[in-house]
């Protein structure tokens, strides 16, 4: 949806005409299913349907946010406006989900890395070492001995135990995606997690920041905006908390306040809330929400990238090299004997 919603903007601010300019999308359209997609929507608008509707139809292809936008737009005559602001909070949601990927992807590879190199010396390498010693006959110091029976029982099962981490994983899926309560708790779980709860709930804050900044400045009311903007979250707890406060912002409460009552947005979000409210920017204050949360990951995600590298590459090498001493230190001590 990012590169549609720029090159629409692009061909709106060009002075095309609306069906002009989804029509030049259908015909440019790299993906067979975006253009029928395409087509179908200029059908509908020949047939006099308004284009919110018409997008409604499409929930594969434009999600409810984009659709109640649109909407919005055509409401007050600022479909261009609203194209081009779409596609700049698109652009700022990747650049957030590429941060925080980022951040959490390079620990796991390299300790999927220092497994692998774990799993090829113990099934490979050992047994190799296993032979001679066997044929040498000499005491083997109790590390070596250790690291032999670690190398056997992970030959003898290694199967089983693929097969069990396969079969856990499906029943485990299959309870997670029958069990929204239990999304819901492992999701505020997360939250709690050192660096990797600040990581996920300020790309969650910034996404809601910015979202409902957009929705209000469409000419939604607040409590019409907090409906469209839960969804557009990307954390179910988020999500969640957001529906609580669209409740009672309904029941008359303040923004501010009901954003403390949530117990989940922090404190920083709810004190420039409330002064929005005092001075009557909202709209500009959610958008410096999103800038200090977005300038926060970015710093965090870099800190943490800088910290973790040298202390995964020296805990990589330190597991291998204690394997790789432990298998040849008989050898080391049966050089010295000889």
């Amino acid at each position: 949806m990012l590169f549609r919603s720029r090159q629409w903007a692009s061909l709106m601010e060009a002075g095309l005409p609306l069906l002009g300019a989804l029509e030049v999308l259908a015909q440019t359209a790299v993906e067979s299913r975006w253009g029928l997609v395409v087509h179908r929507v200029v059908s509908d608008l020949r047939q006099g349907s308004r284009l919110g509707h018409a997008l409604s139809r499409h929930p594969e292809a434009f999600d409810s946010l984009t659709c109640a936008l649109i909407k919005a737009a055509e409401s007050a005559a600022a479909l261009t406006p609203m194209l081009s602001r779409l596609a700049q909070d698109h652009e700022r949601r990747l650049s957030l989900q590429k941060k925080v990927q980022s951040a959490l992807t390079y620990p796991a590879v390299v300790l999927t890395v220092c497994l692998a190199v774990m799993g090829v010396i113990l099934v490979w390498v050992v047994p190799a070492f296993e032979e001679v010693y066997q044929a040498l006959g000499s005491e083997l110091p109790s590390s070596t001995r250790l690291l032999l029976s670690l190398a056997q029982q992970v030959r003898s099962s290694a199967w089983a135990f693929l097969l069990s981490l396969l079969l856990g994983s499906g029943i485990a899926l299959r309870q997670w995606q029958q069990h929204p309560a239990l999304q819901r708790w492992v999701a505020r779980q997360v939250l709690r997690v050192p660096i990797w709860g600040a990581l996920v709930s300020g790309a969650a804050v910034a996404r809601w920041s910015r979202t409902l900044a957009t929705l209000c400045a469409s000419g939604l009311s607040l409590s019409d905006a907090l409906g469209a903007a839960a969804p557009a979250c990307g954390h179910s707890a988020f999500a969640q908390a957001t529906l609580h406060i669209q409740r009672e912002v309904t029941q008359g409460h303040s923004l501010s306040t009901s954003l403390k009552s949530s117990g989940i947005f922090p404190h920083v979000v709810t004190r420039l809330v409330a002064v929005g409210e005092e001075s009557g920017q909202m709209e500009a204050m959610l958008v410096r929400v999103a800038q200090y949360h977005e300038e926060e990951l970015d710093r965090l995600s870099r800190a943490l990238t800088v910290a973790l590298e040298p202390l995964l590459i020296v805990l990589m090498g330190t597991v291998v090299g204690v394997a790789v001493m432990t298998l040849y230190w008989p050898l080391f001590n049966l050089g010295s004997a000889l």
